[in-house]
């Protein structure tokens, strides 16, 4: 029975060192070759010029101050509903991400702001009613 046990064992161990290098390997291999779906969402989020009216949209929300004053509240969500209509849906959450990492960049996020606007961003494919749902950002 302790042979059967040890035999079984040494089996498994054997099964999932060979399923982890196979993991690697494809892993490996994307790299290599560059992921087709992210070539294709960079592609696509670069066509709608970096979701500039869901920059603009998630700036304008993120910016506290202004969300106390009630200013410019629901000036951008529209246009940025549009732009991220004309991209496939399984690229809206890399384009939003996108998006905000072009702010962040520029030194128009930072902070609070940027944490904001990245709920924000999470919750604009539901708030578009795309496929898309909920993000999964940061």
């Amino acid at each position: 029975m302790t042979k059967l046990t040890l035999l079984a064992a040494t089996f498994i161990a054997f099964l999932l060192l060979v399923e982890a290098s196979r993991v690697t390997t494809v892993t490996k291999e994307d790299d290599e070759k560059g992921n087709p779906k992210m070539k294709s969402c960079q592609k696509q989020v670069q066509r709608q010029k970096y979701l500039r009216n869901c920059q603009e949209y998630m700036k304008e929300k993120a910016d506290y101050n202004k969300q106390l004053n009630h200013e410019k509240d629901e000036e951008y969500p529209e246009e940025c509903c549009e732009e991220l209509r004309k991209m496939d849906y399984r690229c809206c959450c890399e384009g939003l991400k996108q998006a905000i990492l072009q702010l962040q960049t520029k030194g128009e996020l930072e902070g609070e702001d940027l944490s904001h606007a990245y709920w924000i961003a999470r919750d604009l494919p539901l708030t578009c009613g795309l496929k898309a749902g909920q993000c999964r950002l940061q």
